[in-house]
């Protein structure tokens, strides 16, 4: 995360705000692409205009990816590219709060994709491991069943937004039945002996406590290929620290698979590791599986 994205990494509850989400063909910003973006305006809670746009990739688009979404290379043969889209996108959420899941994985492909998102943002799934503190796991889904809403489909770049927006504004009532905006507001500060640096870490492994609230709290991370910055056994630690889960092996349980950066280039030409081929395997069931680059990993904690 950069220091403009931790500046505009905001807890508020705004009635007026944009809801967007995105479609890639994979969780990397520096080898995926995104192949859908959609956003919806809110004004008062109700939801006034919206947008979206499918998106030509210039690589075509993963078998799994298409099964996971639906979105296919015949759809976006005459889609926009992104560089296209970008300028409409950017119109239509204007100076918005911007609500999203897991924001930031959002962020970082339109930042990626050549424009810095300014805008201060609201991320649900921040809200939700301190909202709803009884669930497991705080996928989109699982907060959209918790809530008993119905949305209209996943997966799709619209749908989730709507979604998105719809869980926000559940989780709002919630927390306002009981507290002030500001004291929820307040519920976030940490101890500031508790924002260490991460790199820190591996330093002082013996005595640190795990830190909640990170990008990897309550996710389970499984490491595969050779990583560069750090030893293997010194990175599932610091995923410990973090608040995450660190293991051996892909499973239906695994949240992020971190490819070391050489692996990962070389699985653009299909040169997969046999952990990556398990996790695509399961992403084609319908799981959520991320697999991401060490250097994305480390974008994450930072």
């Amino acid at each position: 995360m950069t220091e403009l994205q931790r500046q505009n990494n905001i807890i508020a509850l705004p009635l007026d705000f944009t809801s967007f989400d995105t479609e890639t063909t994979g969780f990397d910003t520096t080898y995926d692409h995104i192949i859908e973006l959609a956003a919806v305006r809110y004004r008062d809670g109700q939801e006034v205009e919206a947008w979206s746009s499918l998106i030509r990739p210039p690589e075509p688009i993963p078998e799994v990816i298409t099964m996971l979404t639906g979105i296919s290379n015949e759809m976006v043969a005459d889609a926009p590219s992104i560089a296209e889209a970008l300028p409409a996108f950017v119109r239509f959420i204007g100076e918005d709060i911007l609500i999203g899941h897991n924001i930031g994985f959002d962020i970082n492909f339109i930042n990626h994709a050549g424009y810095e998102i300014t805008n201060r943002f609201v991320n649900t799934l921040r809200l939700s491991h301190k909202v709803n503190r009884e669930l497991s796991q705080h996928r989109l889904i699982d907060i959209a069943d918790h809530y008993k809403l119905s949305p209209p489909g996943y997966h799709r770049s619209l749908a989730d937004a709507a979604t998105t927006a719809a869980v926000y504004l559940a989780m709002r009532d919630k927390v306002l039945s009981s507290m002030t905006e500001q004291e929820f507001a307040d519920s976030f500060q940490r101890d500031p002996a508790s924002k260490t640096d991460y790199r820190a870490f591996i330093s002082a492994m013996g005595d640190v406590e795990s830190i909640a609230d990170t990008p990897i709290t309550g996710k389970t991370v499984v490491f595969t290929g050779a990583l560069e910055r750090m030893e293997r056994k010194d990175a599932l630690l610091l995923v410990a620290r973090l608040g995450g889960t660190p293991a051996a092996d892909v499973t239906k349980s695994t949240n992020i698979l971190v490819v070391g950066n050489k692996d990962f280039a070389s699985s653009v030409k299909d040169g997969k590791t046999g952990k990556m081929k398990k996790a695509e395997s399961y992403m084609a069931k319908g799981l959520d599986i991320m697999t991401i680059s060490e250097d994305t990993f480390f974008e994450m904690i930072e």
